[in-house]
C-alpha cells in the first residue's frame, strides 16, 4: 500500500473489529500494514499511542480518578510504547477518538476522485485507490459489495458502426450505471464497469444488478447490433487482500459470460476463487 494513510486504515480498522495484541520490536517484520519497514511502523504505532488513538493495558486505566487526569494519561501512553518498545506483546483497542480518525481518513480520500473522459463515472486510477480502502471498511461499516459489468460484444459495435457510434454506445451506457447505481461506478477499462457499493448486502446489490442489466437490454434493443450487459456481484463481510477479490468478481462475470451473457452472477465471498 503507497499510500500511508492505508497503513493507519488497516490497523485502525482491525481495532475497530476487536482488541488486538501487538509486538513491534526492533525484529519487526518488514512490511506490516503495507508501510516499507518496521521502523515505519513503529513510527505509526508510537504516533497513534501519544495521540490517543489506541489504547494499551496501562492506558486502559482510568486517568479521572488521578490527580492531574491530563498528566496521568500521558503517562500511561508512555508506559504503553515503552513496553513496545521493549518488544514486549501488548493488547490494544481503539479509542474514541481513534474511530473519529478511522472514518475521518475514509472520507478524507474518498473526497479525491478523478473522472473518466465521459465525467460520468470515476476513473480507474480512482478505483485502484479506493478498492483497498473500502475493503478494509468491509465488515466495520457493514457489508461491501462489488459489481463487475461488461457490455456483450461491444466490439462489434465499433466494428460495424463506427467509433463515433461506440462512444454514443459507451455514454448512455455509463450513464445507466449511474443513474441506477448512484455515484459508485468506476470505468475500469474500454467498456468494462466496476461499481462499489459499501454497507450493501448480496441481495441489494443483485437487485441493482439486475435493473442495470434490464435497462440496458431495453434501452438498446432496436440498436444493431443491440447492446446486452453481463454481471458479476459479490459481497464480502470482512477484509479481503484486492487482488483476491478482483479475482472473485472476475470469476463471477465469465459465469455470467460464459451461461449465456445478459445476466447476473451472484455469489457471497467465502474465502475461496470461483
Amino acid at each position: 500500500m503507497r499510500d500511508p494513510r492505508l497503513a493507519e486504515i488497516a490497523f485502525l480498522s482491525a481495532l475497530e473489529r476487536e482488541p488486538m495484541k501487538f509486538a513491534i520490536g526492533h525484529d519487526s517484520r518488514e512490511g506490516r500494514f503495507g508501510l516499507s519497514s518496521g521502523n515505519a511502523t513503529r513510527e505509526m504505532l508510537f504516533e497513534m499511542i501519544a495521540e490517543h488513538l489506541v489504547n494499551g493495558p496501562a492506558s486502559a486505566l482510568n486517568p479521572h480518578t488521578a490527580e492531574n487526569p491530563i498528566d496521568a494519561a500521558q503517562d500511561f501512553a508512555w508506559r504503553d510504547s515503552t513496553e513496545m518498545r521493549a518488544g514486549l506483546e501488548v493488547a490494544y483497542r481503539i479509542t474514541h477518538k481513534g474511530r473519529v480518525h478511522l472514518w475521518r481518513r475514509r472520507d478524507e480520500l474518498r473526497s479525491d476522485r478523478g473522472r473518466e473522459a465521459f465525467g460520468i463515472l470515476y476513473d480507474r486510477r480512482t478505483w485502484d485507490r479506493m478498492l483497498p480502502v473500502e475493503l478494509l471498511f468491509a465488515g466495520v461499516a457493514g457489508p461491501l459489495s462489488l459489481l463487475f459489468l461488461d457490455l456483450d460484444h461491444f466490439k462489434m459495435v465499433n466494428d460495424t458502426r463506427g467509433h463515433v457510434e461506440g462512444d454514443i454506445v459507451l455514454r448512455r451506457w455509463f450513464e445507466i450505471v449511474a443513474d441506477v447505481a448512484g455515484d459508485h461506478g468506476y470505468r475500469y477499462g474500454g467498456e468494462e464497469v466496476c461499481v462499489l457499493l459499501a454497507g450493501n448486502d448480496l441481495e441489494t446489490a443483485t437487485r441493482i444488478a439486475e435493473a442495470i442489466r434490464v435497462n440496458v437490454e431495453k434501452e438498446f434493443a432496436d440498436r444493431v447490433p443491440p447492446s446486452t450487459v453481463s454481471i458479476g456481484v459479490a459481497a464480502f463481510d470482512g477484509p479481503v487482500e484486492p487482488n483476491r477479490a478482483v479475482d472473485f468478481v472476475d470469476g463471477l462475470l465469465y459465469v455470467a459470460k460464459h451461461g449465456g451473457r445478459n445476466r447476473v452472477a451472484a455469489a457471497r465471498f467465502d474465502g475461496k476463487t470461483t
